[in-house]
């Protein structure tokens, strides 16, 4: 049922398919009622483009926090990305740390992102899919250039109060064939 809330596309489209058909049934018969039961549907239109506006999905909240990830790390803001990691994840937050120390990051992107949220632990707990893409100027012990990594990967998520925390990630490697501008 999240998917209703995550994309109006499903209530525009047959709203709009309604209303042609009461459109249709208008012209044909003329009777008065089918205007009312247009601005019935029309009204029903309305109220769910708001509710799917109002309900925010652990999907939406991920994101949200990847969204709030790459403006970060666009920014080189390493506390920024700290900030989003869960504070006992301190590998995670080591290596993220070194990473972000040897770079200027220019452009990070996400593409293709998948969630699946497990609300059957507890806390909650969430996993993103994703391929992302970063470009900057990188310094490391065999010199320092600028480029661009295109990478798959699996980041872990935990339910922390009002917010999803990153608790861990997965490299699964470099992205073959993909051209993205």
């Amino acid at each position: 049922m999240s998917w209703l809330f995550e994309d109006p596309t499903t209530i525009l489209v047959a709203g709009v398919l309604i209303e042609a058909l009461l459109v249709v049934a208008l012209v044909n018969s003329g009777q008065r009622a089918i205007v009312w039961a247009m601005a019935g549907v029309f009204a029903l239109l309305c109220l769910g483009v708001l509710i799917e506006r109002i309900v925010v999905t652990d999907r939406e909240e991920i994101s949200d926090t990847l969204d709030g990830v790459l403006t970060a790390i666009q920014a080189n803001d390493i506390e920024g990305v700290l900030s989003c990691i869960d504070p006992q994840a301190a590998s995670m937050r080591a290596s993220v740390r070194t990473a972000l120390a040897s770079a200027h990051i220019t452009e990070a992107r996400v593409y293709d992102l998948e969630v699946a949220v497990n609300r059957h632990d507890e806390p909650p707990t969430a996993q993103a899919e994703f391929t992302g893409r970063v470009k900057g100027n990188y310094r490391g012990e065999a010199g320092a250039g600028e480029g661009m990594l295109l990478r798959k990967f699996t980041v872990d998520f935990r339910r922390a109060g009002d917010r999803w925390l990153m608790t861990g990630y997965q490299d699964r490697g470099a992205i073959v064939g993909r051209n993205d501008h």
